[in-house]
């Protein structure tokens, strides 16, 4: 049988999902040692990326579990299949930063533990304690991340900022940002505009970090988005859609096949009889959503409203709406209602087909792309080019096949 080039191995197995070639790398030393190269995992990488392939769903449940689902085994099906993922924040409540090439940022929910986790193969990295702290007041502060990656310098990165949980002129806020490269933060200069939704982190688009913000010019009448960008580590504006604010549409961020796109959500308040002061008792109901993508990165021209899902009885009740993913043909997309609902909404028959059996607790979610992205600490230069018992084994027991094989003569 003629042996293949490895120029041709590699093609062929840069094709495969990962879970196949976590497998694969034990068939023999050469696939072992090809399958851990920088160079093949970069391969890989670009390959799923351009087939749009081998995605998962993550769902994050309020007990402290991290689930998964293939996206691409059944677009059709919805009722996916989870399966619990190993995380190294097993015994806390855990928000997700963002996930960026197979790599998830997640934290618990003081923000004191920060890992980049790779979810397929376990590699993970803790990050060091931060150079600046929220302190005494910390009260009034909030903590906002956004994690992506700085393609030039083939580094992850993460931002952290701590901003007043309040708008005021004043702007005290703190920047930072992580290097995985170097495994350190440095201070960097610190955003010159008011995060309008401080609860949420930032959007990775175009090797930068996007938030919805508003200036300290116009204060609250305008709202923009602000971009950071993690190779030049400076700060950029950008305008959002022409949308009806003037009907109170709250806003919600998100990226969408590689583009910013920003869920414009109508509210109406409902009158549930008199209020008194510091009273809670206020309910809205949504009068429709209004999805709007930017097709050409930094020109408002192109923002094109996508669809408006209005309130019927398709979609029941529903007050939030996040949108996770493109389906493979591009011709649904992947939404979340309300932190208890999942479904594909088909942009052709304007229909929602709703998942079965999902969490019934709240919970979050997104998604990743497998890879073998290595955070650092299982690298080969790691193992010291060292070869795994299995393999091991297995180059026995063929030079020993191969010893019975020639047989051997016996001198009397």
């Amino acid at each position: 049988m003629a042996i293949l080039p490895t120029e041709i191995i590699s093609e062929i197995l840069s094709r495969l999902p990962v879970k196949s070639l976590l497998n694969f790398k034990y068939v023999c030393k050469s696939w072992y040692f090809l399958i851990k190269s920088p160079n093949f995992i970069k391969l890989h990488l670009n390959q799923t990326l351009i087939s749009n392939s081998d995605r998962h769903l993550l769902l994050l449940s309020y007990n402290r579990n991290i689930l998964s689902s293939d996206i691409d085994v059944d677009v059709d099906d919805n009722h996916p299949l989870f399966y619990e993922l190993n995380h190294p924040l097993k015994h806390h409540e855990i928000d997700l930063i963002g996930s960026c090439n197979g790599i998830l940022c997640i934290s618990d929910k003081s923000k004191t533990n920060v890992f980049l986790f790779n979810p397929l193969t376990k590699s993970q990295r803790k990050l060091p304690p931060c150079r600046k702290n929220l302190g005494n007041n910390h009260n009034n502060k909030t903590l906002v991340f956004g994690f992506g990656y700085d393609r030039e310098n083939d580094d992850y990165k993460v931002l952290r900022m701590i901003q007043d949980s309040y708008y005021n002129e004043d702007n005290n806020s703190e920047a930072e940002v992580y290097s995985l490269r170097n495994n350190s933060w440095k201070c960097v200069e610190r955003m010159p505009y008011y995060l309008l939704f401080v609860s949420r982190h930032g959007v990775f688009v175009n090797e930068a970090i996007h938030y919805i913000v508003v200036t300290k010019e116009l204060q609250m009448q305008c709202k923009f988005i602000a971009g950071f960008d993690f190779k030049t580590e400076t700060y950029s504006l950008m305008d959002c859609p022409d949308y009806d604010d003037k009907l109170g549409g709250c806003l919600d961020m998100g990226e969408l096949g590689g583009c910013l796109c920003l869920l414009v959500m109508y509210r109406t308040l409902l009158p549930v009889g008199p209020l008194e002061i510091f009273d809670d008792r206020i309910e809205f109901t949504m009068d429709r959503a209004d999805l709007w993508v930017m097709k050409e990165y930094g020109k408002k021209e192109s923002w094109v409203r996508l669809f408006s899902i209005p309130q019927t009885q398709t979609f029941d009740m529903y007050l939030q709406v996040r949108v996770i993913v493109y389906s493979k043909d591009g011709k649904r997309i992947l939404l979340e209602f309300d932190t208890l609902g999942l479904g594909w909404y088909d942009l052709e028959t304007q229909s929602f087909d709703r998942f079965r059996g999902l969490p019934k607790a709240p919970m979050s979610s997104g998604f990743f792309v497998g890879s073998l992205v290595s955070l650092g600490n299982d690298m080969l230069k790691s193992e010291g080019g060292s070869i795994p018992s299995i393999l091991r084994k297995k180059t026995e027991k063929k030079n020993l096949d191969n010893f019975l094989s020639t047989g051997f003569k016996l001198k009397l």
